[in-house]
């Protein structure tokens, strides 16, 4: 059996999206086609889409309808007392969609926040199918950057792909 000292990590690809954007007066807001159903007792789950992005030094234009990313989630929040889970905890599943590639893949971690927003700094994925540019793909991380110190832009996410050998 390999340690990570000896794995080997191939980045496949480096996209962008955000997590929320401005309104014409300013104020941020979800940017995607979102639904969300809480159920007894204390769990979040939800269903959205949104629009991908160029990266920062591109203009972090959004790319439409061409290239987009969707998840279902659902969390556990620490008010719900029929729990073992004392942490609150959010688990995900993706489907990014390209012209030229489909990945999925799927995480489990904390969380404290609520809604579709995640509030910690990173997360890892495994991915658990990819198609095109993605083929071979096993491992994503996303970074989180809500305040806009990491990349420059807030609510901004850059999810890397990686195939680890």
């Amino acid at each position: 059996m390999s340690t990570n000292e000896e794995k080997k990590y191939t980045l496949i690809a480096t996209l962008w999206y955000s997590g929320k954007t401005k309104n014409e007066k300013g104020i941020f807001e979800s940017n995607a086609q979102y639904i969300n159903v809480t159920t007894t007792p204390s769990t979040e789950n939800y269903h959205d889409i949104r629009a991908m992005n160029t990266s920062p030094e591109a203009g972090y234009e959004s790319l439409g309808d061409s290239q987009t990313i969707s998840f279902t989630g659902c969390r556990t929040l620490t008010e719900n007392k029929n729990s073992d889970i004392t942490v609150p905890t959010f688990k995900e599943d993706l489907v990014i969609t390209t012209p030229n590639g489909i990945l999925t893949a799927t995480s489990v971690y904390p969380d404290a926040g609520s809604g579709e927003i995640t509030t910690t700094d990173k997360t890892f994925w495994a991915v658990t199918g990819g198609t095109g540019p993605f083929q071979g793909a096993n491992l994503a991380r996303i970074d989180y950057d809500n305040k806009g110190y990491k990349f420059g832009i807030e609510y901004s996410r850059r999810m890397r792909i990686f195939k680890v050998e």
